[in-house]
């Protein structure tokens, strides 16, 4: 790994796409269809419903509507290309891209993280019923090596080499960012875990936590998928408004670091879940208009049903003192123990799926609590 960090510091492409991660790829790829037209349509082409005849491409487009990176054959087939490297992938995202579809249009999502919704061995997926192909930048930076030996010049000779080292090298990141049961749950610390204290200097530390805990929460998601509890597609927010039980698994990067955000639709206006962020592990209760939260929260306290940390020796606990609740806003509050260093990952998870299981339990006296606080 650190060959890989070094390869990467001496870069000039990484160091000139630390000012915009996600864009400057964007860019490179627009760089490449423009200047190297036919090639990158015999590339794509496999891709398409209609294969064209006539390879080379024309109308090439970057951050145009909301689309990374576009263009089109001379028989009217279009390529779309959703772009991600630092972000990661996310199915509801995508349905909005192909809600407008027909089948001139071929669909791609280049990403450097393989997404959670497909198959192991998977090359495409489904979103509103329309086929998205899938192409990983570990298969791609194939493309961009055959590019060498036909660059029209050494600097775009170097450039194109360069540019396949840089991606190699995130590559390897990525690849240590995914978690196994195993693991111990020490990679939110900067003394515990080398590669992220390594990645500060590469600033690239947001993706690998981001990538760290979306795997953490999606281990969460296998665990609880396989028990009767009503769980949301790995991704899905839950629809405040209706009245069906829902839990839903989301994950990202707040205040510098990585969030596990799992939730569980309880009643209308009303979540109870868990967070995971940095060593911080939250219970918390949530409305959308501070009508409901404030009001349940000490109940759910007294009645032992919610905001209890037994599973953790029951001390520790955040706030101290008088001061009852957390909270952002009006209408989120929580409280929170520090998970330190000692858990595996496998610990964590089966810590989160017995609060879900014990929200189910108790559902119908919350469900009471909550009637009468209305």
């Amino acid at each position: 790994m650190d060959k890989n960090f070094a390869s990467l510091l001496a870069s000039p492409l990484f160091n000139l796409s630390l000012s915009s991660k996600e864009l400057f790829h964007s860019n490179f790829l627009y760089w490449i269809g423009k200047n190297y037209p036919l090639e990158t349509g015999e590339y794509f082409s496999k891709f398409c419903n209609d294969e064209p005849e006539i390879k080379t491409i024309i109308s090439v487009k970057r951050e145009k509507e909301n689309i990374d990176f576009s263009f089109e054959y001379t028989n009217g087939q279009k390529v779309i290309i959703e772009n991600k490297v630092k972000s990661l992938p996310y199915l509801e995202q995508l349905k909005k891209y192909s809600t407008k579809h027909d089948q001139s249009i071929c669909y791609i999502l280049l990403s450097l993280s393989k997404p959670s919704f497909i198959v192991e061995n998977g090359n495409y997926f489904l979103a509103n019923n329309v086929k998205w192909n899938y192409l990983s930048y570990s298969v791609y930076d194939g493309f961009i090596l055959s590019l060498v030996d036909k660059a029209v010049s050494t600097y775009h000779k170097e450039l194109l080499i360069d540019y396949s080292i840089f991606i190699m090298g995130l590559i390897e990141i990525e690849k240590a960012s995914v978690l196994k049961l195993s693991d111990k749950f020490d990679f939110h610390s900067i003394s515990s875990d080398s590669i992220y204290k390594s990645l500060i200097e590469l600033r690239l530390q947001d993706f690998y936590l981001k990538r760290k805990y979306e795997s953490l929460c999606y281990l969460i998601y296998l665990k609880t998928k396989e028990s009767d509890l009503p769980v949301m597609n790995f991704g899905e927010k839950p629809d405040w408004d209706t009245d069906i039980e829902e839990i839903s698994f989301g994950s990202g990067m707040t205040n510098s670091q990585g969030l596990s955000d799992i939730k569980y639709k309880v009643a209308p206006n009303v979540i109870m879940g868990i967070q995971i962020q940095g060593e911080s592990f939250r219970l918390f209760i949530e409305d959308k208009d501070g009508m409901l939260a404030h009001k349940i929260k000490d109940k759910l306290l007294e009645n032992n049903l919610w905001f209890i940390f037994d599973q953790f020796g029951g001390s520790g606990v955040y706030p101290k003192g008088l001061k009852g609740f957390n909270k952002y806003g009006n209408t989120f509050y929580y409280k929170s123990v520090k998970l330190g260093i000692s858990f595996t990952v496998d610990e964590i998870v089966n810590i989160v799926f017995n609060y879900l299981m014990n929200i189910k339990k108790n559902l119908s006296i919350i469900k009471d609590l909550i009637r009468k606080s209305v």
